[in-house]
């Protein structure tokens, strides 16, 4: 899909409405600060996570005054500000360059001496545009205690008189406020999401003069299968898959806790941590965040662009419950820390305008995706079906089972079709799923190197797994 703006001018319709916006303008401000400081000062602080900075602990505070919502809407864009620092940062390279040229951590909204911008920032389902002939009004959410200062009741909103017309016609994303002192007016950036209409090869989007787009007949699905050895594997109903392999950022992981425990053994009887072991914690657990955070945003960004409107996310809940070892324990509570990964996904989805829910993964990966049999075979990634002699990676075909089981998407639909259990099993028959592998260089996901044709029973278990998968029928 593509992301546009519209940039229009809101006036206060009364001398309160001013004041009640100047007033949640200003707590939105403050907030925003507020949970800049608490990850500046973990950023600062050896041992410490910005991630892991008490946010969440200034609810109490502004929520009463700009709500549960914006305060999350707040969070998250913060957080995609440290997500950018951390990309200039690793992308800067070598540490020996003077702290002049090193990026800055991110700043603050306004200051004192200057001001602040009376800035805010609404989630897609807290606000409402009415446009009419007469003149057009944007109506949002504030806080219950913002209402109960000035008489406002349990569902009114603050109402801003708005003047304009949309360019861009979509499914909404973000509203941002921001008030422009000099003119008394707010300055309103709206983004909304339209999928890309293609005609004879060349691509268009609606403009705010053509009508609203109704859901296509033809909306594109995807599903997302979650593991400890592949983090995100996903598939989409055009027949495109994605594999992120995790376990050499795994290996780095487990290699830092072995160095952590020998630290650890050479302290002092009655001494339980050092300055060191703190800074080694921290260093795991930041590149640890880094790769997890950087693959969310790859595989939103991509699924979005492919025009993907509704996404099923496998819930491993039962699985993690039924399968247990210490390394699985390691990996999916430690290092992958599925809990964290699940909110990620949620924030990022919501802010790249995608719709998503949780299906259970309990038996995914154990039916054949094309002749739905359960007379299978696994040996690391390599699946394999006993009755149609289907072959192919064994996160794939878990998450081609969810698209299967929890959308219109059919196996005829993705190219999967059961062969008959007499034909040639020596041949590795995939389908037509287009398979990239992609692996983390410590900066970035990027592909594998790519092989014309994946030898029979090759796995992914190394880095240097093939990235495309190409039928050989």
């Amino acid at each position: 899909m593509d992301v546009r703006t519209n940039q229009v001018v809101a006036s206060f319709p009364s001398a309160t409405a001013k004041r009640v916006y100047c007033e949640f303008a200003a707590a939105s401000d403050a907030c925003y600060n507020s949970i800049n400081y608490q990850r500046q000062h973990a950023y600062f602080t050896d041992g410490e996570s910005v991630w892991d900075a008490p946010v969440r602990d200034l609810r109490d505070e502004y929520v009463p005054v700009i709500g549960s919502g914006t305060f999350d809407q707040l969070e998250r864009k913060n957080a995609g500000m440290w997500e950018s620092f951390f990309e200039l940062l690793d992308n800067h390279g070598p540490e020996d360059q003077s702290d002049a040229e090193k990026p800055s951590v991110p700043g603050y909204w306004g200051s004192r001496s200057e001001g602040y911008p009376l800035r805010t920032i609404i989630r897609n389902d807290l606000y409402e545009f009415e446009w009419t002939t007469e003149g057009a009004t944007v109506q949002f959410t504030i806080g219950q205690a913002l209402k109960e200062k000035y008489d406002y009741g349990y569902f009114e909103r603050l109402r801003l008189d708005v003047q304009g017309m949309p360019r861009w016609i979509g499914n909404d994303g973000t509203l941002e406020l921001c008030y422009d002192e000099d003119h008394e007016t707010v300055r309103v950036n709206h983004t909304v999401r339209q999928p890309v209409l293609r005609t004879s090869g060349h691509s268009h989007t609606r403009t705010g003069h053509a009508n609203r787009l109704a859901h296509s007949s033809d909306a594109q699905f995807a599903a997302i299968d979650l593991g400890a050895n592949n983090t995100i594997t996903a598939v989409t109903s055009a027949g495109e898959a994605v594999v992120c392999n995790a376990r050499p950022e795994f290996d780095r992981f487990r290699s830092l806790s072995e160095h952590i425990a020998t630290l650890q053994s050479q302290l002092p009887e009655s001494v339980y941590s050092s300055t060191q072991i703190q800074r080694t914690y921290a260093r795991r657990r930041d590149r640890r965040d880094h790769h997890r955070n950087a693959i969310v945003r790859l595989v939103a960004e991509w699924l979005s662009k492919a025009g993907t409107e509704y996404i099923v996310v496998g819930d491993l809940t039962d699985v993690l419950s039924t399968h247990w070892s210490a390394r699985v324990n390691e990996k999916t509570h430690a290092f992958w820390s599925h809990g964290r990964l699940i909110d990620r996904l949620e924030v990022t989805f919501e802010e790249v305008g995608l719709a998503w829910s949780e299906e259970s993964e309990a038996g995914s990966s154990s039916t054949c995706p094309a002749c739905r049999s359960e007379n299978i075979e696994r040996a690391g990634d390599v699946f394999d079906c006993l009755d149609c002699s289907f072959r192919g990676h064994s996160d794939v075909a878990g998450a081609t089972n969810l698209l299967i089981e929890n959308t219109d998407v059919s196996t005829s639909d993705l190219g999967l079709m059961a062969q008959h259990a007499d034909h040639d099993a020596g041949r590795a028959w995939r389908g037509d799923l287009t398979v990239t592998h992609l692996k983390w260089d410590d900066h970035a996901w990027t592909p594998t190197q790519s092989v014309e044709r994946e030898h029979t029973y090759r796995s992914t278990n190394e880095a240097s797994a093939n990235p495309q998968v190409h039928p050989t029928r």
